[in-house]
């Protein structure tokens, strides 16, 4: 009975021990199926494994001596300043090093063998290190706990552990018995090492003949100096790409796979250029020679480039293979798998060159599905453009694009390090380790170039590429087919960076003790719940058991999925790599060319596009313009967007999105498809599509404003308890408030209550949010106040009222709590930058804090009213008759976000609620002057444009009952309106996404319309 009990308290702390392993998981059935599904094993299986003690791999290290002894021991001798704790592995060594040690005896093409033996077995001891030391340093700790450890000082204490302890076979024996899965790492390492290093030396020795005449043009390259491995992942036993320096100091490298693929892409590249690519700017691929199982490659060595225009052509020819990357989808082109040989982009790893569509089948074809599998298949796939690894915890990123990284950078993610090596009080310390610049761009005299001030370079080799391409359709397909239908293509299932951080945690010593623990920790890769994963992840584990990173693999023409130790893995794709790369290559059009060219403008972007216009104001104001021109205007821009969206299809019917490129917070561009946002996203173009319905003949716009809704509220949780609302943002123009406003106002002027419920859960998550808002200003939590207004004076739902009315005042009291005073100005503001403006500033804040006071009457409103007014006014410069973007900026803007029109517009809002006081007329009259004087020319948008501007001051003559400004207004946007109708057609426009409401033509589509109806349809950048 005693033993039943403790069997089942040994169950029960395994089982809640392994329940550890997977802190999403709430319930220990749910992991038990997770690892039946994957292993095919239960609990009960794994417990009986644990249980089992089998010390028949430790019996099998050799304790004594070898043959080779004395070789041995000088090598440890003479390794042990690099790593102080070789003979912790010295057992295991033994075991096989014998074979190695007769290997080179054996060899003709090593020129001194105890130098290479030295090289071999320290690489060796790297593998053996990644996996051991945190037990080392365990054990280490322990010894110094049970004072064991001999020595007057850290230093001399560490020297005993690793110069007697280690080499005590007692005491190594102890270790090796309590870390039975360490052992059986170290073994399988040790052993695949070895086998590996035999087999570089044989195929060298064998194939040397060849390798000299393709790659060395028939030169000798001498014998063997030294040798590199570890230059890649391990995969299949152990192997890695592995550098070879002869002693003509000539380089090879030596790959442990067949390099077909990069035989054939070499003859691609020489295809292309005798028919694609223009004399000057010819592609180049590294030399190979490939037998079954392995290959050698030429080492491409960096080089400076001699002039500009080597650089600029650097980057046109990068632009051609970013092209041709496209249309084979290959992948993984980092900034360490791309040469810089002067004026000549090499790839130096080709394995994923075409690459297979892997995703999931979806029944359901949904415009946001759609869109992300497009995206997912855009240029951005091959990493080449900036490729940004961010961790959100600390707000740090990581660049990996292939043509980034030219200065070092910090690993946003802290790694292992060993801190107080070679003492007694050596431990692991975590650190952001520092990712060295690699030599994937070209420099001259030195000074290495940024990828970003050569965008049009890449972008005209892209473009010409493509129009090529387009040419000749099947003329490329069928050179693809010919060349690449029978190459082995490697499958990247997951990013290796996953792969090598679970990896890495798997050895951590409380998971060696047994050999049952890391096998269950390893399940952690299982992150999908279907049948295909299941057998994919089972393969993953049985990799990493081994120590490797995991490796697929199938043929160019072929569906069946394969591994290294599967031949059959019972997974196909849906479609060959080759019939992928046709069906991609066939639909290539030119709207498709102009987005991915808007991917790299973005991705490459400096500063925000100048898109100047040649907009003069019309102080004649005579109008030329009748509706019809302008509801025709409209359409042509309706036109332009929907051939530029996504259209799909969800349970609930049709829906629609676009793509749009937007600044993220921590300073890079994201291309994606578009958010719910009024700014960037999906509310503005519903509001114009809303609008366009309302006004035009033409049935094609009668249901894009239901499809835009449609993705609108399938991108809106239906309950907070669905979701982590600290990361979504509930802004007015940036978030999901800006939703709740134009749901609201469709809903209105269709005259039904079709979203009401969609409105109220944004209302939960926004009262959700309230008490940890961060961000005030109309953009974002403040313009909030002006959302729920709007929704208040014009519901006829007495509950949304209430709800409405109320969440504006409690977002009022965290304007109220949250006021800041800066030193040495008056008043009060809501950010230390102290921004002014309408978008980001005081001005903003006021116009809306002052319509709730028109509502609730409470003097404390207009007392902070006053204090804000404070604040903007002293940012007025009259030298300038403007005021600043924020107290610590020189220079000024003039536009809705920042500067005299944004402060027009707060003004005109105070004056419409009632507000007066002295000074206010006589700000309106120098904001409509500097907005007529400075805010034109400078780009056509509504957030800092023409359109903006131009709206502001047609709102100024509506307020002000200026008839005369009203008419001069609208008689400015007619020939602005046939300028922008005319550049819309020119390519330079089409190379970027020019679809949202601030920034797009979707807001000025809108105001089109609202000319003339400003009574009956809202004025969105006001949030009325």
């Amino acid at each position: 009975m005693m033993g039943e009990v403790l069997n089942l308290i040994k169950h029960d702390e395994l089982v809640n021990y392994w329940k550890s392993f997977f802190p999403k998981s709430n319930e220990i059935s749910d992991i038990e199926e997770l690892i039946a599904n994957v292993s095919g094993k239960r609990f009960e299986e794994f417990i009986y494994e644990y249980n089992v003690n089998d010390d028949s791999l430790l019996q099998s290290m050799i304790w004594s001596g070898i043959t080779r002894q004395e070789l041995l021991d000088s090598i440890l001798g003479n390794l042990k300043n690099q790593n102080m704790w070789v003979y912790f592995y010295e057992p295991v060594l033994k075991k096989y090093i014998d074979k190695l040690f007769a290997a080179v005896d054996k060899s003709n093409i090593i020129e001194d063998k105890n130098i290479f033996l030295q090289q071999a077995i320290h690489n060796t001891l790297n593998l053996l290190h990644l996996a051991g030391f945190q037990t080392i340093i365990a054990e280490i700790y322990y010894a110094r706990q049970d004072s064991i450890l001999r020595g007057d000082s850290s230093i001399d204490r560490g020297n005993y552990y690793n110069e007697v302890l280690l080499k005590d076979n007692e005491y190594r024996k102890e270790i090796y018995r309590n870390y039975p899965e360490l052992i059986r790492i170290l073994d399988i390492k040790v052993k695949y090492s070895v086998e590996f290093i035999i087999k570089i030396i044989n195929d060298t020795e064998k194939e040397i003949n060849e390798i000299e005449n393709r790659l060395n043009d028939g030169k000798s390259l001498g014998k063997i100096k030294t040798m590199s491995m570890g230059e890649g992942d391990t995969h299949n036993d152990g192997k890695s790409v592995s550098k070879l320096i002869f002693n003509t100091d000539k380089i090879i490298i030596y790959k442990p796979r067949n390099l077909a693929i990069e035989e054939k892409y070499r003859e691609f590249l020489q295809w292309l250029n005798s028919t694609a690519v223009d004399d000057g700017y010819k592609l180049v691929a590294a030399k190979v020679y490939s037998i079954e199982d392995a290959g050698w490659m030429e080492f491409i060595e960096y080089h400076d480039c001699k002039s500009r225009e080597e650089l600029a052509g650097f980057y046109y020819k990068v632009g051609l293979l970013m092209c041709v990357l496209y249309t084979t989808n290959g992948i993984d082109i980092h900034h360490e798998n791309i040469i810089a040989q002067g004026d000549t982009p090499v790839l130096v790893d080709l394995e994923t060159f075409i690459h297979p569509d892997f995703s999931d089948e979806y029944e359901l074809k949904s415009a946001p599905l759609l869109a992300m599998k497009e995206l997912g298949n855009s240029v951005t796939k091959n990493i080449l453009l900036p490729t940004y690894v961010t961790n959100k915890n600390n707000n740090k990123i990581l660049d990996l694009g292939g043509l980034s990284g030219t200065k070092e950078q910090e690993s946003p993610f802290a790694t292992k390090f060993i801190e107080n090596y070679g003492t007694d009080e050596v431990r692991v310390k975590i650190m952001h380790a520092a990712i060295e610049a690699k030599g994937n761009n070209p420099s001259i005299k030195g000074e290495v170039a940024d990828s970003k001030c050569y965008r049009e370079e890449i972008i005209d080799g892209f473009k010409n590429m493509y129009k090529w391409i387009l040419r000749n359709i099947n003329l490329y397909i069928d050179k693809i087919e010919e060349l690449f239908s029978d190459v082995i293509v490697r499958i990247v299932y997951r990013p290796t960076n996953v792969y090598a951080q679970l990896l890495y945690s798997s050895y951590h010593p409380d998971l060696l003790t047994n050999n049952v623990d890391r096998k269950v920790f390893l399940h952690r890769i299982a992150n999908k719940k279907d049948e295909k994963s299941y057998k994919m992840n089972l393969l993953e584990i049985h990799d990493m058991l081994q120590g490797d990173i995991p490796y697929f693999y199938v043929k160019g023409n072929g569906v069946k999925v394969k591994g290294i130790h599967s031949k059959d893995s019972g997974v196909k794709l849906k479609s060959s790599t080759i019939g992928t790369i046709k069906d991609k290559v066939t639909n290539m059009s030119q709207t498709d060319m102009y987005r991915q060219i808007s991917i790299i403008n973005s991705k490459l972007m400096i500063e925000p596009v100048k898109q100047e216009t040649v907009t003069e104001f019309q102080k004649s104001g005579v109008r030329k313009w009748n509706e019809s021109k302008f509801i025709r205007a409209s359409e042509k821009i309706a036109d332009y967007l929907l051939a530029r969206s996504i259209a799909g299809k969800s349970d609930q019917g049709n829906d629609r999105t676009w793509f749009g490129s937007q600044e993220s917070e921590i300073g890079y561009n994201i291309y994606k498809p578009m958010d719910n946002s009024i700014y960037y996203g999906l509310s503005g173009i519903a509001m114009f599509f809303s609008l366009l319905k309302q006004l035009s003949d033409s049935p094609q716009y009668r249901n894009i404003e239901k499809e835009v809704c449609e993705t609108i509220i399938r991108q809106i949780p239906e309950s907070i308890h669905e979701i982590n609302t600290e990361d979504i943002d509930i802004g007015a123009f940036s978030g999901l408030a800006g939703a709740a406003y134009s749901l609201f106002y469709i809903d209105f002027n269709n005259k039904n209550n079709t979203y009401n419920q969609t409105i109220y859960n944004i209302m939960k998550i926004i009262e959700n949010k309230i008490d940890v808002l961060k961000k005030f200003d109309i953009i974002r939590e403040a313009g909030i106040i002006g959302v729920m207004l709007t929704i208040y004076t014009k519901s006829d739902n007495m509950l949304m009222k209430s709800k409405s009315l109320e969440l504006a005042k409690r977002i009022y009291q965290r304007l109220e709590k949250e006021a800041i005073v800066i030193d040495g100005l008056p008043g009060i503001t809501w950010s230390r930058k102290g921004y002014i403006g309408y978008a980001h500033g005081n001005a903003g804040v006021i116009a809306q804090i002052y319509r709730l006071y028109s509502i609730t009457r409470q003097e404390k409103i207009k007392i902070l009213v006053n204090k804000a007014l404070l604040f903007e006014r002293a940012s007025y410069v009259e030298k300038e008759k403007n005021w600043k973007r924020s107290i610590d900026e020189t220079n000024f803007s003039c536009g809705w976000c920042h500067g005299a029109p944004g402060i027009l517009m707060s003004k005109l809002q105070l004056l419409k609620w009632g507000f007066r006081d002295e000074m206010i007329d006589k700000e309106i009259q120098i904001a409509i002057s500097t907005t007529i004087s400075s805010g034109l020319k400078r780009d056509w948008c509504l957030c800092h444009g023409d359109m903006g501007n131009l709206v502001i001051l047609k709102e100024a003559g509506i307020v002000l009952n200026d008839e005369s400004l009203y008419r001069q207004s609208v008689s400015t946007i007619e020939p602005f309106i046939e300028y922008l109708v005319g550049i819309m057609e020119t390519e330079d426009f089409k190379q970027y996404e020019n679809n949202g409401f601030m920034l797009g033509l979707a807001g000025i589509g809108y105001e089109i319309l609202r000319i003339d109806r400003e009574d009956n349809m809202p004025n969105i950048m006001a949030l009325e």
